[in-house]
């Protein structure tokens, strides 16, 4: 790219995007969900999603049902999950595609079951779970009943938990294991 005539540019590096991947999936040994919401942070979210795929994320995180059915109707095949809010509205279409949305509140649950229960299949859904951010989740009291409710049930398929390290990018930070012992716990439970 000719940059003399700019100020500013930005250039992606799709292989270096490959290969931070690549490195997070050997230090994890566990499948990798890529978030690339916000158009790919802003790098282009088509050709992002092209790279971390290739380079072995099973699962992509966009914030807004739009970005995943953009996704979804550009070829990606992976498994992608809103994480923020959707509208009950949009549940059919989160059906439809095989997109996976965030339940954090039973309010939402029995909206989302009334809207998918319109259509054949059944809506995938993970539980997000408030251990500190202090932002969307449910609180971990209410974890147990709301799974009681919700396991086998009809229209919704609970087919994970997580929760949202507020600190996570300061290590110097106590956060971050301190949300990470009440998310354990809740697993042990």
């Amino acid at each position: 790219m000719e940059t003399n005539s700019y100020s500013t540019w930005l250039e992606v590096d799709l292989g270096a995007i490959k290969r931070n991947l690549q490195a997070v999936r050997s230090m994890t040994h566990t499948e990798v969900m890529a978030v690339i919401k916000a158009n790919g942070y802003g790098h282009g979210v088509s050709a992002v999603a092209q790279a971390v795929t290739e380079a072995g994320a099973t699962w992509l995180g966009v914030a807004r049902m739009e970005e995943a059915i953009n996704l979804r109707q550009s070829g990606i095949s992976a498994e992608i999950m809103v994480l923020g809010y959707t509208s009950p509205v949009m549940i059919p279409e989160a059906i439809k595609h095989r997109i996976h949305v965030a339940i954090y509140d039973l309010q939402m649950a029995r909206a989302y079951a009334a809207y998918a229960n319109k259509i054949p299949g059944k809506l995938k859904a993970h539980l997000k779970v408030e251990t500190g951010m202090g932002r969307l989740g449910m609180p971990v009291s209410k974890v147990a009943d709301f799974l009681e409710k919700y396991t086998n049930n009809d229209s919704i398929s609970i087919t994970g938990i997580f929760t949202h390290f507020a600190r996570a990018d300061e290590p110097q930070s106590s956060s971050v294991h301190d949300q990470l012992a009440i998310f354990n716990r809740l697993l042990r439970n």
